[in-house]
């Protein structure tokens, strides 16, 4: 989620099993590092286990269409700026968003996200045309590589924000009780966000205990998703798409 990269994307090739439905859906991802499969060190499994390919082969059917937009790094300001242009030139008919993580750990205030966040889901949408699945904030409160940014923690080294003086601290993160805070705050603007424009809530705040039983979840970072992770994702996008279209699990 932290290194700032291109968006330029092209339609990846689908890996749909035999006697998948048909369809004429077209997928647009939009995110930051764990929707371009951060976390998952060889880079040819991270093109056939990212996310949001495991949702498109398990959710849309051959015929459908996949690109990801995702950017490293990316706060709700470059979804807006740069990545919803980008996708909704493809005309989506399908879309996920996950972004919010940068913007709480760089200390973007909730107000700005939240109009940030609204444009680009907004925009998205195209009127109603694209489905957007949109998630919350995943508990950043259980993950280690976040934990070590706090003042006063025992493994500053293995903080996420390395590399960026004064690491979570810097952005005005002081305290595990302010970040509890800050994720609630963050979360509630994703779900004001979702009602106002229809969107999908996916609710991976809800995750935490998940993540305590299955710590197999996380890459070695502590902070993206592994590819166990990573399916658990794309089970979640996934079973949120078809309780939308009132499909059978």
């Amino acid at each position: 989620m932290l290194l700032l990269g291109c968006s330029s994307a092209a339609p990846v090739s689908p890996a749909v099993p035999k006697g998948t439905l048909t369809s004429d859906a077209v997928y647009a991802a939009v995110g930051a590092s764990e929707t371009v499969g951060f976390g998952i060190s060889d880079h040819a499994l991270a093109l056939r286990a990212a996310w949001p390919q495991l949702f498109f082969n398990e959710a849309l059917g051959l015929g459908a269409t996949y690109y990801n937009f995702a950017i490293p790094g990316a706060t709700a300001a470059i979804g807006l700026s740069v990545e919803a242009p980008e996708a909704i030139a493809v005309r989506p008919t399908v879309v996920s968003v996950i972004l919010g993580s940068n913007d709480l750990l760089h200390g973007v205030p909730v107000a700005q996200f939240e109009s940030d966040l609204e444009g680009t889901v907004g925009e998205l949408s195209q009127g109603g045309r694209a489905v957007v699945l949109l998630a919350n904030l995943f508990p950043l409160n259980d993950l280690p590589g976040v934990l070590a940014c706090l003042p006063g923690a025992a493994n500053p080294s293995e903080c996420v924000l390395n590399g960026e003086p004064g690491g979570a601290a810097g952005a005005g993160v002081t305290s595990l009780a302010q970040l509890d805070s800050l994720l609630d705050a963050f979360n509630a603007a994703v779900a004001a966000v979702a009602e106002r424009e229809g969107a999908v809530l996916v609710d991976l705040a809800s995750q935490g205990a998940v993540l305590a039983a299955h710590p197999e979840y996380l890459a070695p970072d502590g902070f993206h998703p592994s590819p166990q992770g990573a399916a658990a994702i794309a089970a979640m996008f996934a079973a949120a798409y078809r309780a939308h279209r009132g499909d059978s699990p």
